[in-house]
């Protein structure tokens, strides 16, 4: 992508994406590895983890129940998304029926607003005024050398 618009670089929504798939590849192995939790908050844990820094460089804050909350979501987006594209497609061919595919999501999300619209009232989160790029590269390189070090195989 970035051979095409280098300028991606720069985009808040591509460094996120960049930086949680990253996670998922070199963090999510060792803390499955590690630690008895379920596969969504080892997903969760892994993304939040690279992408901290720039969450709050750019948005200037974080809120502390993020990890519980997106663990108690992440299940529904695949059948969200499942379910959104069956019933796009379909509602192209015959609306009615794309229609009623879609309203199975419904629940869903329902669900999901629920859970975040809750998690939204029980305070929590961290707001910072600036976020020196200092901090951020100090904590990438401690972030780095975790992985580098927990990464190795024992012989």
């Amino acid at each position: 992508m970035l051979l095409f618009s280098p300028s991606l670089i720069f985009d808040v929504g591509f460094q996120l994406s960049f930086l949680a798939t990253l996670g998922l590849l070199h963090i999510k192995p060792l803390l499955f590895k590690k630690l008895v939790i379920g596969d969504d908050l080892t997903t969760t844990i892994s993304a939040q983890a690279v992408t901290l820094p720039i969450l709050l460089s750019n948005f200037g804050s974080y809120s502390l129940w993020s990890v519980i909350v997106n663990g108690l979501v992440l299940w529904t987006i695949p059948i969200l998304m499942i379910l959104g594209g069956v019933g796009a497609m379909f509602g192209l061919l015959i609306e009615p029926l794309g229609q009623l595919i879609l309203y199975l999501a419904l629940p869903f999300l329902l669900f999901f607003e629920m859970i975040v619209h809750a998690s939204s009232k029980w305070g929590g989160v961290v707001a910072l005024e600036s976020f020196p790029w200092q901090i951020a590269v100090g904590y990438y390189g401690l972030l780095l050398a975790t992985i580098v070090f927990f990464g190795k195989k024992k012989k």
